[in-house]
């Protein structure tokens, strides 16, 4: 279960997962904007809705966004921006101008690069 704290000093909502809050363990969380501790203990976590690019935290992904191909590593989408970490920072897109959110070097399972054919439908009939 993925759950948002906001951070006390830039109020952003920040997108904690199960598997970060248990390697933080008694660790501060830090916000992903201005960098401040948070202790995930004292401060009120609330659940996340779900959503359908919620499978592509932490992974990489190409986002289009006015014919503009982004890569980077997914970090959250909201009602208002899809956030990217990018190779020289972060990358933060206005969800009305993104068409497609995809993981990275993955190719759609269709169509299929080669197709097996019978050998019959080259071949002309000889009774023609």
């Amino acid at each position: 279960m993925d759950r948002t704290f906001r951070c006390p000093s830039c109020d952003t909502p920040n997108f904690v997962t199960e598997v970060r809050l248990f390697r933080a363990a008694d660790e501060p969380l830090a916000c992903w904007k201005c960098g401040t501790f948070v202790d995930h203990h004292a401060v009120r976590l609330a659940e996340v809705r779900e959503n359908r690019h919620q499978k592509l935290m932490g992974r990489g992904v190409e986002v289009m966004a006015d014919g503009i191909l982004y890569r980077g590593t997914f970090v959250e989408m909201t009602d208002e921006d899809v956030k990217l970490r990018g190779p020289t920072g972060w990358i933060i897109l206005p969800v009305a101008k993104v068409s497609s959110v995809k993981e990275a070097g993955v190719r759609p399972p269709f169509p299929h690069e080669q197709k097996s054919i019978d050998p019959s439908f080259y071949e002309p009939d000889p009774e023609d």
